[in-house]
């Protein structure tokens, strides 16, 4: 899979947002985008829980992280589905917006 991302109007992870709350420390950056892949990864194989309960949980865990690191796109669908936690297009629409911020690091932050 080998996508663009010049046609999104918002990448999945704002590198200039991450870097002023990394002071710049490309090491921290790593880490911390690290940290944040092993959670947005648990999360997406929770979130296919039916639970309403588990899925506000994993969702409320997911907002926070998402927006420090600049996941803004994930952020606002978390949010989203926190409020609305039967909804199946937000429990469907939420793992594909993880996987498109994975493959934008990989590509991008991780020697892309």
């Amino acid at each position: 899979m080998s996508e663009s991302y010049s046609h999104f109007s918002q990448l999945p992870i704002d590198l200039a947002h991450l870097s002023k709350q990394t002071m710049g420390d490309e090491e921290l950056k790593r880490e911390i985008l690290d940290l944040f892949l092993v959670q947005a990864t648990a999360a997406k194989t929770e979130i296919a829980d039916i639970n309403a309960a588990t899925r506000r949980c994993v969702a409320h865990r997911l907002v926070g992280s998402a927006r420090a690191v600049g996941a803004f796109a994930i952020a606002a669908c978390a949010a989203e589905l926190e409020a609305a936690p039967n909804s199946e297009e937000l429990a469907q629409r939420l793992p594909r917006l993880i996987d498109e911020m994975k493959l934008f690091v990989s590509q991008h932050v991780n020697g892309g």
